[in-house]
This record gives C-alpha cells, structure tokens and sequence, in this order.
C-alpha cells in the first residue's frame, strides 16, 4: 500500500448513494408485489361486473376511476423509483461512493415500471370492456333517480303500469326497459341523455 494513492483519492462523504438506492428500493419493490394481485383483480372484478344482475352505471364510472388511480399511482411509484436509483447512481459517482446499491435499484425500477406498463395496459382493456359493456349491456340497473321519476311517471299515467310490470319481472328496473317508460310517459329525448 502507497501513501501517495491512498492520499489521491477522496474519502467518501457519507452514504448518500445508499440512502437513495434503499428509498428507490422500497418504491420499486411495491408495485411489483401489488404486480400479480393488480392483475388478478382487473380481470376478477370485470368478470363480476359482466355477472353482477344489479349493477348501476354510477358503479361502473367509480370503478374506473379507482381503478385508473390506483394503477397509475403504483406506476407513479415505480417511476419515482427510477429517478431515486438514478440521484443515488449520481451522487455515488460524484461523492465517490460505491454505486452497486443504486445500480440494483435501477434494475428493479426498470423491472417495476415495465410491469406497471403491463398492468396500465391491462386495465385500460378492462375499461374498454366496461365502456362497451355500460353501452350494449341490458341488465344495468336504473339508478334510485331513474326509478322514483318512472314510478311518478306511472302514478300520473295507470296505463303504464303493465309496461313497468314486464319491465321488472324479477323486481329489478333496468336502465333501457325504464329509459322506454319515460319515453312513453312523454320525457322524449331526454331519456337518451
């Protein structure tokens, strides 16, 4: 050992690199924990919106909201990972800090945000499943709105009362079959709003 080596290089400054590999560590490490229970729940839930006889639209728009939230904050998460394995990469080679930490970190973040991607695009699918699904699908439920303005339309009009009785048969009031009662109760155009 020379000392003329060891005096030319600089000592490290603390253990910045490390603190910011470990930060970028734990934010990469939960979306790709969440990864296979994100997944299985995109196409769990949409499998029980299609079976769910009493399903609302309104549930449908907050589902996707949720859904959209969550799944890009985790991909906001897995981003924020990258950046923070990239300052620690940063500061360990200015501060002469060892970089392997931040360099796992980097790895990881990379591996977090492409399977962010796969369930971003995962649930994008779902939504236009659900899209398609509020539009075509017979059995969404009429909102609690919907239904007290088709009882008051058949309380004001008798003669409507065998159209709502086939339009509920097993007690349930669907959105098209009361959107038709109002229509034939004189709401016109409106019911297609």
């Amino acid at each position: 050992m020379t000392p003329d080596t060891d005096a030319a290089r600089p000592a490290a400054q603390g253990s910045h690199a490390g603190q910011w590999g470990l930060a970028a560590l734990l934010l990469a490490i939960v979306p790709l924990l969440l990864f296979p229970l994100m997944v299985f729940l995109l196409i769990f839930l949409l499998r029980m919106a299609w079976e769910t006889p009493e399903l609302e639209r309104q549930h449908l728009d907050y589902g996707i909201l949720g859904g959209r939230a969550v799944i890009y904050g985790l991909g906001g998460l897995s981003a924020l990972g990258l950046l923070f394995g990239l300052v620690g990469l940063l500061q360990g080679m200015f501060r002469s800090q060892p970089i392997g930490l931040p360099l796992a970190d980097i790895a990881a973040a990379l591996v977090s945000v492409a399977a962010s991607g796969v369930v971003a695009l995962t649930g994008e699918y779902v939504v236009e499943d659900l899209n398609r699904m509020r539009n075509t699908r017979p059995r969404l439920r009429a909102a609690d709105a919907e239904k007290r303005e088709v009882k008051a339309a058949v309380e004001r009009d008798p003669h409507l009362e065998p159209d709502l009785d086939l339009a509920m048969p097993d007690g349930v009031l669907v959105e098209g079959k009361a959107d038709a009662i109002l229509v034939k109760a004189g709401r016109g155009e409106q019911a297609l709003e």
